[in-house]
């Protein structure tokens, strides 16, 4: 088992640096990935920039509306209905059952 450990300690030490960013690989994987960095770098002018999905549109792809639309969670204004003053009310219902 300890000379399985010196082999995978050797094996790791043997890793060589992509020209493009900087991570580590063996040899025989580094061309490959470095084609495929190079692909990726050009595609991305910042390496670091990843697309964030956006599901709403993934949702409303096939729908009739678009997103434009008016949205039923949007909360809309609320009418401001005068006060009843309810409480009197019901004070001036109880004074006169009792009196």
């Amino acid at each position: 088992m300890f000379c399985f450990f010196n082999q995978q300690i050797s094996s790791i030490t043997s890793l060589e640096k992509c020209s493009i960013c900087n991570r580590r690989f063996t040899q025989n994987r580094l061309n490959e990935h470095e084609q495929a960095c190079k692909r990726s770098k050009k595609h991305n002018l910042n390496s670091s920039y990843r697309y964030q999905y956006n599901s709403q549109m993934h949702r409303w792809k096939g729908l009739d509306y678009g997103t434009n639309t008016s949205r039923s969670y949007v909360k809309q204004k609320s009418i401001h209905t005068p006060k009843t003053h309810w409480r009197e009310k019901h004070q001036q219902f109880q004074d006169a059952i009792k009196g």
